[in-house]
């Protein structure tokens, strides 16, 4: 059972107080919330591009929202990566800088995004609206009153990434093949075609040196990749040993890409490389390259771990051979995690085709990785953090896939993502997936999924504030689980039923559903249950004004999660002793408590941490949000 106790308040509260609590974020540089936005170290290979570079540069000085376009491969995000790090605008926006991977985001999602990122998702189920969300975030800028940059890179929703400078900033760099009217476009073209930057680029991706002979041949070599950064980029990682530039310059003139051309199309260039690339790949790192296909890359990278697994087969080392050939990238500063450019990865979802079986290993793979931390009582966010933009393009696909074992499994996991998609602020989505994964295991006759589906739509429904309906599916899965003799789950589901029956006033009900809840968890043996439910028990008695049996309860589940160990439990049964003796007229004693609910919470990278944070300010009243030192700060 998971209690409803104060991380699951909202962290501001109010929407003024919402937009007080955002612009201390955007005045404070160092914020965390802030330092998730902070995009790569710029590419070392990067060079020339001086002209786009200050033409960018120029109109962020003249505060008007600038747009970098160009068509796919040309390199519209190395400059923006470059932009943001030169002196200028670091010092233009006092390293403020937001960069949003924003795809097909619209006014909503990307709003959505970045309040989720600023601790903000508790927030997101009282704003239904673009136009609130949009709304919050101005006030919170204008009350700031300090500069900011928002980097949208990848925009290729442009009405989204157009409504976006127009309702919330100016201050922004966009990314897009799309035009867009009302941003100062800086067009992006392939390089000059006298100009040896072409060549040093595909030298510099080489793995290896090249000889006098082949620097002689950059130019021709450049020519037939049309001058597009991508695909030099990729010819250059094919030079390994045994692999010459004029072997590279031949398969190019077998893919139609004449050396004695004067210019080639550049999309043409691209497909070549790629498929020179992919030719010259064993068939393992063939699947291993198609498997990235499997990934929602266009988002956010991808663990080798996962990869692997959807594989099937292979070797970590397999994963770098890629990367040296440049057809993966690694991420620096994230040991095992790469990414792939938007062309490489549709032609890797190409070379996958419909195969359903990398899909379904992958759904696997991140259902064992979901329980994991769900046994470990979600004690750090941040793996799944990670994980989230493929967890979703995964589900997508077992919703709409007709098989139906492919869509169990997306149910299956589905079924072990509900706090962490709670905790994320993704309220419309649990509703409505929750409603496909009961209706999926309803139709398969699966009553252990039929149980947990029925139980977790509840408690969305309950959390949207709908009671009646909520109760309805309770007792649906209570009815299952009774039937399967699953004792830990029908504690469960009484647990949720006495949380019903407590949010309408029914104290004595849910008592009653606590103390079989509590009686259960003992025959089971379960001390986390029984933590859980104590903790549980002592909201009931605060709220009833009982605040001497309160504590008792809270005190003796703070001693049951330290000896297990549950970090998570522990900070929260902490926030809610500061809670109450906040109400009990103790500000000292409550700031102590939450002091130590911060260090936990920051230690986890959980998203609570930013309401413990208001807690504390709210009775320190230290702007700061400072966790500081606290000599009852231990686990």
């Amino acid at each position: 059972m998971q209690p409803e106790d104060f991380v699951r308040a909202a962290a501001w509260g109010t929407a003024a107080g919402l937009i007080t609590g955002l612009a201390e974020v955007f005045r404070k540089k160092d914020d965390p919330a802030l330092a998730n936005f902070v995009p790569l170290p710029k590419d070392p290979d990067f060079m020339g591009r001086d002209g786009e570079t200050e033409a960018v540069v120029q109109g962020l000085r003249q505060g008007r929202p600038v747009l970098l376009w160009g068509m796919p491969g040309v390199g519209k995000s190395s400059i923006a990566l470059a932009v943001v790090h030169t002196r200028e605008v670091r010092n233009l926006f006092e390293s403020r800088i937001l960069w949003v991977t924003a795809h097909n985001d619209t006014l909503d999602s990307l709003c959505s995004k970045i309040l989720r990122q600023m601790g903000a998702a508790e927030a997101l189920k009282n704003m239904p609206s673009a136009e609130e969300k949009a709304s919050v975030l101005r006030g919170a800028l204008k009350q700031a009153n300090v500069p900011v940059l928002f980097v949208l890179d990848q925009a290729d929703n442009a009405p989204g990434a157009r409504d976006f400078c127009r309702s919330v900033t100016p201050h922004t760099l966009v990314s897009s093949q799309d035009s867009m009217v009302d941003l100062l476009r800086v067009e992006v073209d392939t390089f000059p075609a006298d100009s040896p930057l072409a060549g040093h680029l595909i030298e510099a991706k080489a793995p290896r040196g090249l000889t006098p002979q082949e620097k002689d041949l950059l130019p021709t070599v450049a020519r037939q990749c049309g001058y597009l950064a991508q695909a030099l980029v990729l010819a250059g990682g094919q030079l390994l040993e045994g692999y010459t530039l004029n072997d590279l310059s031949r398969a190019l003139t077998e893919h139609g890409l004449d050396p004695l051309v004067d210019t080639v199309d550049p999309t043409r260039s691209v497909r070549a490389t790629l498929d020179i690339a992919y030719d010259r790949l064993t068939p393992s790192l063939k699947r291993l390259f198609a498997c990235f296909g499997v990934f929602k890359l266009l988002e956010a990278p991808v663990g080798a771990d996962a990869v692997l697994a959807a594989c099937g087969e292979g070797e970590h080392q397999d994963v770098n051979l890629l990367a040296a050939r440049s057809l993966v990238t690694a991420v620096r500063g994230e040991a095992g995690r790469y990414t792939m450019h938007s062309l490489l990865w549709r032609y890797a979802c190409e070379k996958l085709g419909d195969d359903p079986a990398p899909r379904a290993r992958a759904l696997a793979y991140f259902t064992k990785l979901a329980e994991k931390h769900g046994k470990e009582g979600w004690q750090d966010y941040r793996e799944m953090d990670a994980a989230l933009p493929h967890v979703f393009f995964l589900l997508r696909w077992a919703r709409e896939h007709a098989d139906r074992d492919v869509s169990l499994k997306g149910a299956v996991l589905l079924n072990v993502v509900p706090e962490f998609l709670d905790r994320r602020g993704y309220w419309a989505e649990r509703v409505e997936w929750g409603q496909w994964a009961l209706d999926t295991a309803r139709v398969a006759g699966n009553k252990p999924l039929i149980a947990n589906s029925a139980h977790h739509l509840a408690m969305a429904l309950h959390q949207r504030g709908e009671p009646d309906k909520a109760r309805n599916l309770y007792e649906e899965s209570l009815k299952a689980k009774r039937e399967l003799g699953d004792k830990g789950g029908i504690a469960s589901t009484l647990g949720q039923l006495g949380r019903l029956a407590q949010d309408q006033g029914d104290y004595a009900g849910a008592r009653k559903l606590y103390d079989e809840v509590l009686q259960l968890m003992r025959e089971l043996g379960d001390k986390g249950g029984i933590a859980s439910t104590l903790h549980q028990l002592g909201m009931l008695a605060q709220a009833q004004g009982d605040y001497a049996g309160a504590r008792a309860l809270y005190e003796e589940s703070l001693k049951a999660k330290r000896e297990l160990g549950d970090k998570s439990g522990i900070a929260s049964t902490l926030g809610q002793l500061g809670r109450l003796a906040e109400v009990e007229g103790r500000p000292g004693e409550a700031a102590d408590y939450y002091r130590q609910a911060l260090v936990i919470f920051e230690g986890l990278n959980s998203p609570s941490a930013e309401v413990a944070r208001k807690s504390l300010t709210r009775v320190t009243g230290d702007k700061g949000g400072s966790a500081g030192a606290s000599g009852k700060g231990k686990a």
